[in-house]
């Protein structure tokens, strides 16, 4: 990979749990860091539930490695969510990181 591929700028975030004014508690993303990416469209598919028309996107960014990148975290790429679904080592050589993710609707 060459350097001049990671053009996109996204955003890694990690799941905060915030509580409502009702007592409640839901789940939100917090900024971690803002990191240069190559991105990959790997596949999309559109299927049918119940009269219900529904998608699925996934893709591939590749970062800079880092240490601290976990499976619970999303990447933000402009307004649209990916779950991080597995995280690799291209090349084994700590250099970059592959993030397979799925789109969050």
């Amino acid at each position: 990979m060459r350097i001049g591929r990671l053009r996109e700028r996204v955003i890694l975030a990690e799941p905060l749990e915030v509580r409502d004014s009702d007592g409640g508690v839901r789940t939100t993303y917090g900024e971690v860091a803002s990191v240069w990416a190559a991105k990959r469209d790997v596949r999309g598919r559109e299927y049918t539930a119940g009269r219900e028309v529904h998608s699925t996107s996934q893709a591939e960014f590749t970062i800079r490695s880092r240490s601290d990148v976990e499976l619970k975290w999303r990447v933000i790429h402009g307004s649209r969510s990916y779950d991080i679904t597995s995280v690799a080592d291209l090349g084994g050589r700590r250099a970059y990181l592959e993030l397979s993710c799925v789109e969050v609707k």
